[in-house]
């Protein structure tokens, strides 16, 4: 039981290095709260503070000004935004 387990905890830290690409927390192969702050927190350090969970949208304070998120250009593409198919990626 113990070889399953240490299998599982290696085959998650290799995921680990990937985590920042994640937009939707339901991709994370084990969740759990350890496992979510850790996702929102690499995203966070790479400058993406929208994140997706399942229909849910989680919003990260960066405690900075981020304007490449609020630009001009950005406003015209939350206008062309119709649907949830169309949806772009998280925090548009």
């Amino acid at each position: 039981m113990a070889f399953i387990l240490d299998g599982l905890k290696s085959l998650a830290s290799e995921l680990i290095d990937d985590q920042q690409n994640f937009t939707d927390l339901t991709q994370v192969a084990v969740v759990n709260g350890d496992a979510c702050a850790t996702v929102l927190s690499k995203r966070l350090a790479a400058g993406h503070i929208y994140t997706y969970c399942g229909p849910l949208l989680v919003a990260l304070n960066p405690y900075q000004e981020m304007p490449e998120l609020y630009s001009a250009e950005l406003l015209d593409v939350y206008r062309e935004i119709l649907s949830v198919e169309e949806r772009g990626p998280p925090g548009l």
